[in-house]
């Protein structure tokens, strides 16, 4: 694979809060995937696989935000390129329905890709110039009034950050957060820790979540508010959080105690040696 030797801007469409990518599939036409830090894989859509005549082996059953498990298949031998970004390709590894995202979007997508795709590079996320700067990540090196966060990548591929959430008339709880930009959530927390802390008692005001959905299906929880989430030397008070009810999936981890989803309004920098 060709690799930068400086900054590439790549443009990228906000819809309802998510970064789509122009993205073709062994010379396809241009698809629209999803840029989500909370997915590993490249994914495509089981239906426009199909239609590419893609070579599609086994089943794989796997799970998301929701409870449901949802069939897919391996890909073989089938690569994904992005227009402007001569030189670079990545296999495509997984198909699966994608039809859930519709609802977020209201548009269908054609794929996902993740963390593969992000480590190759120092990538700066720029939701105001609508632009992807992709970087050298060997040679890159930070400048500015930022603040820069420690990031874990977790078995999955996830990034994990440590955070500290002040639940309405409580104190500050410091946890492990999936930063996660394909999560619809300004910020969710999930259902153990939700229990634990007893986040849902009568001192908080809430509303049930209504069509609220994941890549597993629809996601129970209720909407509300913390006094405060603080990340690194930023504070963000009073936001709009989602108290996950969900018995199964990806919302009713106990390994990390929330996500901070697509609500980023500034540009977000990360980068993986791995």
């Amino acid at each position: 694979m060709k690799k930068t030797t400086g900054p590439l801007a790549i443009p990228f469409e906000l819809v309802v809060k998510h970064v789509l990518l122009a993205v073709q599939v062994d010379g396809s036409r241009a698809l629209q995937f999803l840029l989500d830090t909370g997915d590993k894989f490249a994914i495509i859509d089981l239906d426009r696989a199909k239609e590419l005549g893609l070579s599609l082996k086994g089943e794989i059953r796997v799970g998301g935000a929701g409870s449901q498990i949802i069939p897919g298949s391996r890909v073989e031998n089938s690569w994904f390129t992005i227009p402007g970004l001569g030189g670079f390709s990545q296999p495509i590894n997984l198909a699966f329905p994608l039809k859930n995202f519709a609802a977020l979007l209201g548009q269908d997508i054609d794929g996902i890709i993740g963390h593969d795709f992000i480590k190759e590079f120092a990538l700066e996320l720029d939701y105001q110039a609508r632009q992807i700067k992709l970087h050298d990540k060997n040679n890159f090196a930070y400048s500015g009034a930022g603040e820069s966060v420690h990031i874990q990548i977790d078995a999955s591929g996830h990034p994990v950050i440590d955070a500290e959430v002040t639940p309405v008339g409580g104190a500050p709880i410091i946890g492990k957060f999936l930063l996660d930009i394909g999560s619809d959530a300004s910020f969710a927390l999930y259902s153990p820790f939700v229990t634990e802390h007893n986040l849902l008692g009568p001192q908080l005001k809430t509303i049930r979540a209504l069509g609220a959905v994941g890549a597993g299906g629809e996601v129970a929880g209720r909407f509300g508010r913390v006094a405060q989430l603080k990340i690194a030397k930023f504070k963000l008070a009073n936001l709009i959080t989602f108290f996950s009810q969900d018995k199964s999936g990806t919302f009713a981890d106990n390994q990390t105690q929330g996500n901070k989803g697509c609500h980023w309004r500034f540009p977000f920098g990360s980068r993986s040696n791995n």
